[in-house]
């Protein structure tokens, strides 16, 4: 007892001593701060007198030179002119590529979007590149004031001289002076005037981009409206009939020298996209090649060591998604993109799905992806392409019809036959609208379908392929060695796989979204959704906020769950402690944490903790009053715990 009593005793001292020097050496320090300015305030701020005038006009002369060098090496202006010089060119290509469009009348929602795609780019380029002239323009003007500042310095030492002997010794070196600020306040402006001249361009080049999103926005709008109009005679008039002429045969041969002669041109603009996706099909089907006897030891990746090209196709074209903004913009090398895609994915559900039939709807699937982003491409005529989509969606009738019937004979389930219900009425409905003349609604109806199941079909094969690789990877031999992770495997693939789907969900839902054309493009449909909410007083709450808050709840019970894992399965069994020390523990850390969790998610939603302290305050005194009992017995426990 005699020697844990002088533990304690030195330990109180080593505090108190620790906390009185901490003390004096702030005190030390809050009474040192205010008497060492810098150099720079002491030369800026204090007036100039006959004492420091000899130094004072030398720091000038320095300073002047420092700034001559500044000048000339800190900004590189040629440079500068040239990126703009460059995005000017491609933002005029772009305007006269829409304009061409639109006297071939041969827009559609695809080549707008991809053009709008492009000018998007080209107005972020401007803007990497503007930055540093902001930056600059605001530099030079704090040069400018400070030399500003100087010159009233010396005038008003000039201005409080008394004549005298020693004036006519003074007076020329305030001149010299008054003469370096004038040379430096001259360099200043000419610097000025030239990069006001380039944010002047900079300005006209961004009102260019401007003026073209608002003119493709504004073709879109219009192209969304047309949808519910009546634009095309119906199929069964004479004058859909008549469109069959002479004329129709000129009208296809235009059309597919448009399409290659836009692919040639799209190849010369995005020879780097391009190659960049044949770069990332290559390493990926080597890849998958290499590891097929991994692939084929993972319980989920048997269907990708079956066909490993087909899954290096699918990665790499996933990669490229991530890794490339173009998308439409490739003209006729995106279909050819999409069909190396497409034939990939059915080879890969192919592997996944038993039924025969189902297998060769895939494939039939595949090919009508592929006839479709071709035909609209190439801008098939609208009497041909009219004939093409009624047969689409006929067979597609037919089909859904025939597997309903089936299936009730066969006994599928409720889901499934609503599914089947759902594709009967959309097929449809795009044959009644492309009989009656709206062959807009019916094209539209159609392409977003296709585009609907190819998503879905991706999302399902890339979920498979992540939870396949989390098993591949948690079964390597460099993470079996840690004890830890290998007795939890199971639970932290489950969550893994749990986030995985769900970001592949909302992935899912954005480019859905989009599909549809509730949104133009996926960053408006990102920023609109997340924006989206309702607002109580002054407090907005929207999806984002929700979407963090969450995320932070549920982040804060994994930390719990793993901090406790790890204390009760490595700390505890080495120190010895004993279980019911553990359990105190394990419950205080879940406290703590979720406490903290949950104030962070406040937080988060935008709560204000002043109005929570005082409502806390306010519970405090009613507890106190009339939740004794309850208050008396978490605290008993807390108490048992410890």
């Amino acid at each position: 007892m005699g020697i844990q009593r002088i533990k304690s005793l030195g330990l109180v001292l080593i505090l108190l001593v620790t906390f009185s020097t901490s003390q004096r050496a702030m005190a030390e320090q809050e009474t040192k701060a205010p008497e060492s300015p810098t150099a720079g305030q002491e030369t800026s701020s204090s007036p100039l007198t006959l004492a420091n005038l000899v130094s004072a006009s030398a720091e000038l002369s320095a300073r002047l030179s420092a700034l001559e060098r500044h000048l000339k090496l800190g900004f590189d202006p040629g440079s500068l002119e040239e990126d703009l010089a460059k995005i000017d060119q491609r933002l005029k290509s772009l305007s006269d590529r829409l304009e061409q469009l639109k006297a071939e009348g041969r827009y559609s929602h695809d080549r707008l979007s991809g053009l709008n795609m492009e000018v998007v780019a080209s107005g972020r380029a401007l803007e990497k590149t503007w930055r540093p002239l902001i930056d600059r323009i605001e530099q030079v003007e704090r040069w400018n004031n400070e030399w500003l500042e100087e010159r009233k310095r010396w005038t008003t030492l000039e201005s409080s001289l008394v004549e005298d002997e020693s004036s006519s010794t003074v007076k020329p070196m305030i001149a010299n002076a008054k003469e370096t600020i004038d040379k430096a306040r001259k360099l200043i402006s000419s610097h000025l005037q030239l990069l006001l001249a380039t944010e002047n361009k900079a300005a006209g080049i961004e009102a260019v981009e401007e003026s073209l999103v608002a003119e493709i926005d504004r073709l879109l709008q219009a192209l969304r409206l047309d949808l519910f109009q009546k634009s095309r005679p119906a199929m069964f008039s004479s004058e859909y009939y008549g469109q069959f002429n002479t004329a129709l045969r000129d009208d296809l041969r235009k059309s597919f020298e448009f399409v290659f002669a836009s692919g040639w041109a799209t190849l010369q603009s995005n020879a780097p996209a391009i190659l960049l996706q044949v770069l990332l099909w290559l390493v990926f089907a080597v890849i998958m090649i290499r590891s097929r006897a991994s692939l084929a030891a993972a319980p989920r990746l048997g269907f990708a060591a079956k066909r490993p090209l087909a899954a290096g196709v699918f990665v790499g074209f996933v990669a490229f998604l991530f890794t490339s903004f173009h998308g439409p913009s490739l003209g006729l090398w995106w279909v050819v993109i999409l069909a190396a895609a497409a034939l990939a994915l059915a080879r890969l559900s192919g592997c996944c799905i038993a039924d025969v039939w189902k297998r060769r709807a895939v494939y039939a699937f595949a090919v009508v992806i592929m006839i479709n982003k071709f035909l609209q491409t190439s801008d098939l005529p609208q009497p041909l392409f009219r004939l093409y989509v009624l047969c689409v969606s006929l067979m597609a009738m037919l089909l859904c019809g025939w597997r309903l019937i089936e299936g009730a004979r066969l006994g599928y389930t409720r889901l499934y036959r609503w599914v089947l219900w759902f594709g009967v009425t959309l097929s449809g409905v795009i044959v009644i609208a492309n009989l009656g003349g709206y062959s807009a609604f019916a094209s539209h109806l159609l392409e977003a379908s296709l585009k609907t199941i190819l998503i879905v079909i991706m999302g399902w094969i890339s979920a498979v392929f992540g939870r396949g690789g989390l098993e591949l990877i948690f079964s390597s031999a460099a993470l079996t060695r840690v004890s830890l992770l290998q007795k939890n495997v199971a639970v932290i693939i489950q969550v893994l796989a749990r986030l995985l789907n769900l970001f592949v969900g909302a992935i899912i839902t954005i480019c859905i979204v989009v599909t549809w054309r509730f949104y133009d493009d996926h960053l408006k449909a990102i920023q609109s959704l997340m924006s989206a909410g309702f607002t109580m007083g002054s407090w907005h709450i929207s999806v984002s906020r929700i979407l963090m808050a969450v995320l932070c709840l549920y982040g804060a019970f994994l930390l719990s769950w793993t901090l406790q894992s790890i204390l009760s399965e490595e700390v505890f069994p080495r120190r010895r402690v004993e279980r019911g020390v553990q359990v105190s523990i394990g419950h205080l850390v879940h406290y703590a944490i979720i406490s903290l969790g949950f104030l962070l998610v406040l937080g988060t939603l935008g709560f204000n903790f002043t109005n929570i302290t005082i409502i806390g305050g306010a519970l405090g005194v009613g507890i106190g009053f009339g939740l004794q009992n309850i208050v008396n017995n978490f605290v008993s426990g807390l108490i048992l715990l410890f």
